[in-house]
């Protein structure tokens, strides 16, 4: 395998996992926090238990002490998780399960880092096995592994005690030397040859963990890692922050807001004076998109442009990670279209009245016993000419993992007899995360699938044919196509 040096970029790290061996007898460890999570996920327990006034004068002692040590031995780590774990005592699994996935949507699944997401796919087109390595409890990092479909889970133990956390930890923890034995021991279960497999981390304690492998990576590193990397030429990669903004991508937003504000603005004068509705609606969609785009400083890289044109009227359909993603939609989409909405947004101040300026089709999802009525707004668009676009995961989702399409999209293509054009979207995440006001510049890759026609689709089959859209997703998103094109039968 060519050895990578300090200085080559995360997509030489790439080309050298693609040249690794298959198969899942190499795998590609990886710490958790700082590693595939800006920051550290205790932090954010601690802050909660801050706020609940939970932690006593000399739990406050103990983790300050503990964030001022150079060099803290698996004692130390230790106390400072008993700190937390006090607070468990008495709760079940289920119970703290919740808890981490109350963190998960508020604050840990936009900590993660897309880099190391591309690294974990990278690894699992040879077929490699991902395993997380880590000092922290398997709770905090369920969720990400989850999203990020890692295989399995090497962490510190809580004690249990009749389904009940006791308060205490359970055996020694995997900090320093203890995560190094860990893994030591996992290979040994596994009959693995260390020296084929790959480790990621970002801590001075972790120098052992990296050590034991035969490809090791220090991945944001401390000032100690940088200096065990250089001396042992390991490759290094810095990441920028997923969730801190610069004062230059807030004027940019800021300014990209205000593009888009005042192309809504020349529409409204515009139909005033007399332009038919629908010219100055597709003159705002191409003028503000492009605009808003431009000023944000986010470029879309296309494939199979053509297809957004082959069929017209047609429902789009595209995956859903960012509020960045109407944007993006309206500006492939182009001309002569309408979003699909729920109808209590209708009522929303300002929002509701552009949305119903612009014609959207406004549905009754709580009227799901009647299918036919509750899309039947979408349906006299479609009728009339007009394409819809709309996200059949129905919600955002927290991490690159795509969700479980709903039926409602491809009820409306049935019924409408128009056909679907599938729109998949790369890192628009990374542009703009799910719950932030900010656009950061980048570039957004876009594949667009050719038409897919469901004249032939029955209720008995539909599903099956979702099934088959919604892989294409996940192979799309998983090993982006270059040029190459992708069809659905």
């Amino acid at each position: 395998m060519p050895s990578i040096t300090t200085t080559k970029p995360l997509n030489d790290l790439k080309a050298a996992i693609d040249a690794a061996p298959k198969g899942k007898k190499i795998v590609a460890f990886f710490d958790f926090d700082g590693t595939i999570i800006e920051g550290y996920s205790a932090g954010l327990y601690l802050k909660r238990l801050f706020k609940e006034r939970s932690l006593s004068p000399r739990d406050y002692v103990e983790i300050v002490s503990f964030l001022f040590l150079e060099d803290p031995t698996d004692d130390e780590f230790a106390n400072l998780l008993r700190c937390c774990l006090k607070n468990w005592k008495g709760k079940t699994e289920d119970e703290v399960r919740q808890l981490w996935l109350e963190l998960f949507i508020a604050e840990l699944g936009a900590r993660i880092y897309p880099e190391i997401s591309e690294i974990i796919r990278a690894h699992k087109r040879r077929g490699h096995r991902i395993v997380v390595a880590s000092s922290a409890l398997k709770y905090q990092i369920e969720h990400c592994a989850e999203a990020l479909e890692i295989d399995e889970i090497l962490a510190s133990r809580a004690e249990l005690v009749d389904d009940q956390f006791s308060g205490d930890i359970d055996a020694p923890t995997l900090w320093g030397e203890g995560k190094a034995q860990a893994v030591s021991d996992y290979a040994k279960r596994h009959k693995l040859n260390l020296d084929n497999c790959f480790a990621y981390a970002n801590g001075s304690e972790d120098v052992d963990f990296l050590s034991g492998v035969g490809h090791p990576c220090a991945v944001n590193p401390s000032s100690r890692l940088t200096a065990a990397a250089r001396k042992n030429a390991w490759p290094q990669l810095r990441f920028r922050s997923p969730t801190k903004v610069s004062v230059n991508e807030k004027v940019r937003t800021i300014a990209s807001d205000a593009g888009m504000g005042l192309s809504l603005l020349g529409t409204l004068v515009s139909t005033v004076a007399g332009t038919p509705k629908r010219k100055a609606l597709n003159r705002l969609f191409n003028l503000g998109s492009d605009i808003g785009l431009a000023a944000a400083g986010i470029k879309l890289n296309i494939i199979g442009e053509q297809n957004l044109w082959a069929q017209r009227p047609a429902v789009f359909i595209f995956n859903h990670q960012s509020p960045l993603d109407l944007i993006i939609g309206v500006n492939l989409i182009g001309r002569d279209f309408t979003g699909v909405v729920k109808k209590e947004a209708k009522d929303m101040f300002g929002w509701g009245h552009f949305m119903q300026f612009s014609e959207m089709a406004f549905i009754d999802r709580g009227n799901t016993a009647q299918a036919k009525e509750m899309l039947a707004p979408a349906i006299e668009k479609l009728s009339r000419g007009i394409s819809v676009g709309l996200c059949p995961e129905g919600t955002r989702s927290y991490t690159p993992k795509l969700g479980k399409f709903k039926k409602g999209a491809f009820h409306i293509a049935m019924q409408a007899g128009v056909p679907i054009v599938p729109v998949v979207l790369r890192n628009a995440a990374e542009c703009m995360s799910r719950d932030s006001l900010w656009m950061r510049p980048g570039t957004v890759d876009v594949c667009v699938l050719p038409p897919i026609d469901c004249i032939d689709w029955t209720l008995d089959n539909m599903q099956s044919h979702i099934d088959e859209i919604e892989n294409s997703y996940r192979e799309i998103i998983a090993d982006w196509p270059g040029t190459t094109q992708y069809a659905i039968a």
